[in-house]
């Protein structure tokens, strides 16, 4: 199907678009549970306190002082899927990703600020020891208990932008035409690339001369073989193959001591 946006006109296809409007309903269901009904999203929301006990974890043996420790944990839980979300687009150009991932940023951030309002009066159930920003915003660190509610109010604010920003994201995405980058084991490549990897395996295991036709018979590069210019007084700098090569095919197992003549 064709997408015109302005003047221009974006081929893409279902396969491509259906991943992206999934994404979008992903992000409005998350949207909904935390911050429509207040909920965590079931397994997601253990996901965040896990990450968040280890933002403890990893800055408790550091002399960095009691209150970096204690928001060490809100801040990790927060970095997590935002670090993320930069590696998915600067270095898979994943926009999916992305959109995801700032809808998980969005529900981190939800759950940090219901942990700010609950600052003054520490009603949720903890796992153990202090609670973290009644101790940040407590005597003992900030001394700004009073204003829990303002900033737990902007710090949903944030999350909310971050969801916008995320179903954003998914909407641009088919727009925008990027595929994304597969992993060092992915599914495609080049067939230039393929090409020049088996030429270089079959010489290197001597079945095939060096300079000869590649394993498709093409040429290796432009004028092989040719005969020299007149009066250039030079012979060809390139053996002429005796015989054809038989070319080989991807997908059978590399010969083993079978001599190409």
């Amino acid at each position: 199907m064709a997408i015109q946006v302005g003047d221009r006109t974006i081929e893409t296809t279902w396969r491509g678009l259906w991943r992206y409007v999934a994404g979008v309903v992903v992000c409005l269901i998350v949207g909904f549970v935390v911050f429509v009904l207040g909920y965590f999203v079931p397994l997601l929301g253990y996901v965040n306190l896990g990450f968040h006990e280890l933002g403890h974890a990893i800055l408790y043996p550091f002399p960095v002082g009691d209150t970096l420790t204690a928001m060490g944990g809100s801040l990790l839980q927060v970095a997590v899927p935002i670090g993320l979300g930069v590696y998915f687009f600067w270095r898979r150009k994943d926009l999916l990703a992305v959109g995801l991932c700032g809808a998980w940023a969005a529900a981190a951030l939800q759950d940090v600020s219901v942990y700010i309002a609950d600052a003054p009066y520490q009603r949720l159930p903890l796992i153990g020891g202090e609670h973290d920003w009644a101790f940040l915003l407590g005597p003992r660190a900030f001394d700004a208990l009073a204003s829990a509610s303002t900033i737990a109010t902007v710090v949903r604010g944030l999350g909310i932008l971050a969801l916008l920003a995320a179903i954003g994201v998914c909407i641009v995405g088919p727009l925008v035409g990027w595929r994304p980058k597969s992993s060092p084991r992915g599914v495609s490549f080049e067939a230039d690339d393929i090409d020049a990897g088996l030429d270089a395996e079959i010489t290197e295991a001597g079945l095939i001369p060096r300079h000869s036709y590649s394993v498709y018979g093409r040429a290796r590069s432009a004028g092989y073989g040719a005969d020299p210019e007149p009066g250039s007084g030079s012979e060809p700098d390139r053996q002429r193959p005796t015989a054809p090569v038989r070319p080989l095919d991807h997908g059978a197992p590399r010969p083993q001591g079978d001599i190409i003549a």
